[in-house]
């Protein structure tokens, strides 16, 4: 069962709180699914001539179709994996 949502105070944006939206076993088994099987990758910029990493991991999923760039990196949306899509398909 889901909890009643939250709404945050945060002073320059909005966000949500849904207290147990997955119960903790299905939690903790998504989250380790998505850190375990996730293609993460760590971009580099290029500042004031020299290559540095970005401070984060990121990986890129979505529906086919084009991608996104920042700064030069392109971000080409891989498919969806089953543990995204079983977050994503819960409303």
């Amino acid at each position: 069962m889901i909890s009643a949502p939250q709404p945050l105070d945060l002073p320059d944006g909005e966000a949500t709180l849904y207290p147990a939206f997955f119960v903790s076993t299905d939690a903790n088994r998504l989250l380790q699914a998505l850190v375990d099987t996730s293609a993460w990758r760590q971009d580099a910029v290029t500042l004031y001539g020299r290559s540095v990493n970005l401070p984060r991991l990121t990986a890129w999923y979505g529906d086919a179709g084009p991608g996104y760039t920042y700064s030069r990196i392109e971000n080409t949306p891989l498919p969806w994996t089953e543990a995204l899509l079983e977050v994503k398909r819960r409303k």
